[in-house]
């Protein structure tokens, strides 16, 4: 038997809506209240999701609201409680540029799944093109590289798109008048956007800003090659779909970037066998991904009857992974073992 109590939560007044725009031009609204005290952790701040819990609260100034605590850690909207008629907090332009919103539905058939999605359709949105270079240079593993830098680039007329990052080098007596870029720190960022030529076809396309489409997406389509993206034209999928409308609406940038970045094709390569980890290992997720496969194995994310090695701190622990390679007769390893 699994007790579960009702997750703690407290009476509050609503006083505004701070709305974060994404690197794809969603508005994401996170309340404003009156602060309230969670076991001595004082509370004023809560995700409200997407713009369609915004309207169907129809939440105003003033509004009593009930918060709790999503697994006893994470601040929470859970109801309206009283509308006090204060000023409706509903918007209808971005609150960064100003831009009519399009209002968008994910359309499912249950009256109850339907989200809505407030989108600023704006592609020069100062948010939206900050958070894009900045998601970028995450995704490249640039070092050093902050939002704070981004945005003071973006300001001063020297960044507008990712495209601009690998112009910068050109610009390097002008950055190094702004307060705050010493000839120490600009060296660094030029050294690290171009170090970060050197990515593969799967992790180019990755990184450039198709929506909701990763490295393991990509190599699931067989995209090992430039011409393979290009000819992909498969839109049975939401994926594929995505891919073909990003390349009509973007092909001239998608030009200049392969022409700086000149990603390199997929060599396709005998696997030694499929490698699964569990536990904490010896390095970050990231760089033991990598070590895994510079010894010719293929990571793979779960445990299923295709995989050869379970990694893991000790081969007698009970996690979930663990007790299903058992299960299965998967090989279990200790990182040590298998690295050494």
């Amino acid at each position: 038997i699994a007790l579960k109590p009702p997750a703690a939560g407290q009476k509050t007044v609503m006083r505004e809506i701070e709305w974060n725009v994404s690197k794809n031009g969603y508005l994401i609204p996170v309340a404003i209240f009156d602060p309230i005290i969670f076991d001595g952790r004082k509370v004023q701040r809560a995700s409200l999701c997407n713009y369609g819990n915004v309207v169907n609260n129809s939440l105003k100034e003033n509004d009593e609201i009930f918060i709790t605590l999503a697994n006893d850690v994470i601040p929470f909207f859970n109801e309206k409680i009283k509308d006090n008629n204060g000023k409706s907090l509903i918007i209808d332009s971005c609150t960064c540029c100003g831009s009519k919103l399009v209002i968008e539905s994910n359309n499912a058939t249950n009256p109850s799944d339907v989200v809505l999605q407030a989108h600023c359709t704006n592609k020069s949105c100062k948010d939206q093109v900050v958070k894009t270079i900045l998601s970028y240079c995450v995704d490249c593993e640039m070092e050093g590289v902050s939002t704070a830098t981004i945005q003071t680039l973006y300001e001063n007329s020297l960044l507008a798109n990712i495209i601009d990052l690998y112009s910068l080098k050109n610009h390097r007596d002008e950055i190094l008048k702004i307060n705050g870029f010493g000839e120490s720190k600009v060296d660094n960022l030029l050294d690290q956007i171009e170090k970060s030529k050197k990515m593969n076809v799967v992790q180019f396309f990755s990184r450039i800003g198709i929506e909701n489409v990763g490295e393991k997406g990509l190599i699931n389509l067989g995209i090992k090659s430039v011409q393979d993206f290009w000819n992909l034209n498969q839109s049975d999928y939401v994926m594929g779909q995505t891919i073909i409308q990003f390349k009509k609406d973007n092909k001239d940038f998608i030009d200049k970037m392969i022409e700086i970045v000149q990603p390199t094709d997929i060599v396709s390569k005998s696997s030694l066998g499929k490698v699964c980890m569990t536990g904490s290992g010896p390095k970050g997720r990231k760089e033991l991904i990598k070590m895994i496969e510079n010894k010719g194995y293929e990571f793979v994310d779960s445990v299923n009857k295709e995989t050869n090695i379970l990694l893991c701190e000790d081969s007698a622990g009970n996690s979930s992974k663990l007790e299903k390679a058992r299960k299965l007769g998967v090989k279990l390893m200790n990182y040590e073992e298998f690295f050494n």
